[in-house]
């Protein structure tokens, strides 16, 4: 799933698409190289404010619980989970020894897919608790224009989703900083003009769902990729496709990723000017 350097960026102007392809659920949770450093950065964020990072409607209960029990086979630590815990002190402390964020999807009695729980310590400008409770509809109505294309496609993909399989897809935004953690409430930079070469990274979302069997519920894993713009100027093939997703994009969407005031400077950056 992470070899895969250029799925984020299709080579294609801009457009909002699902490109999912199969993945293994297994492999998206596997530890990486740089498991220690993102395992200590998750732990402490959970241990010091878990309310911003962590949440779990009573509807969502069952899911989490299933989402544990199937998670213990990809923890390497071999710590046995305390069943006396609640459903979301479980929740997190799997979640603190894993490196992808979760979010816990479950459809109502109306068969709208709601947002019932999950840990997202690594969010960009979002809050997971504030999420709780709201369709993947209300959820996405936040970026625009993407709801108008996707919305009944998202729909499908996620009602048809079959336990055992894994999709995977990506996304790309920007930061000013590699910090993983971009929350809301955590203090960030931010991108100002003159923009600095040294203080632009692409930040590539790698998302997986999958279907739960016991409860139907989806979980929707995400993992980060940061690449400094020294790093992505090194592949000509990786600049040029980030350079024509920018040229392309609606500037409501650039404004959205907080690029529209930098994008021209960007361009310069990335064309070498």
């Amino acid at each position: 799933m992470m070899n895969d350097r250029y799925r984020a960026l299709p080579d294609e102007d801009h457009r909002f698409t699902l490109g999912t392809t199969r993945g293994s659920v297994a492999d998206f949770f596997a530890p990486t190289a740089d498991n220690a450093a993102i395992l200590r950065e998750r732990q402490h964020g959970l241990a010091t404010t878990p309310e911003r990072y962590a949440g779990l409607l009573p509807v969502g209960e069952p899911v989490a619980d299933e989402f544990c029990r199937l998670a213990k086979d990809w923890i390497t630590d071999g710590a046995d989970l305390d069943p006396n815990r609640s459903s979301l002190e479980r929740l997190r402390d799997v979640s603190s020894r894993l490196e992808p964020d979760i979010v816990l999807i479950r459809a109502d009695d109306h068969h709208r897919l709601i947002t019932v729980g999950g840990c997202v310590c690594f969010p960009s400008k979002w809050s997971l608790p504030e999420k709780l409770g709201l369709t993947v509809a209300e959820v996405h109505d936040a970026v625009p224009g993407m709801n108008a294309v996707l919305r009944e496609r998202v729909d499908r993909l996620l009602h048809s989703l079959k336990p055992g399989d894994g999709w995977i897809r990506s996304n790309w935004s920007s930061e000013a900083s590699p910090d993983r953690n971009q929350h809301p409430l955590q203090p960030t930079p931010q991108f100002t003009s003159p923009l600095e070469p040294n203080a632009v990274w692409l930040r590539r979302e790698h998302q997986l769902l999958f279907r739960l069997p016991e409860t139907g519920g989806i979980v929707f894993g995400i993992r980060l990729e940061l690449t400094s713009l020294a790093e992505i100027k090194s592949d000509p093939e990786l600049t040029r496709r980030w350079a024509r997703s920018l040229r392309t994009m609606p500037d409501a969407l650039l404004d959205y990723k907080r690029l529209l005031g930098v994008r021209d400077e960007l361009l310069a950056l990335l064309s070498g000017d």
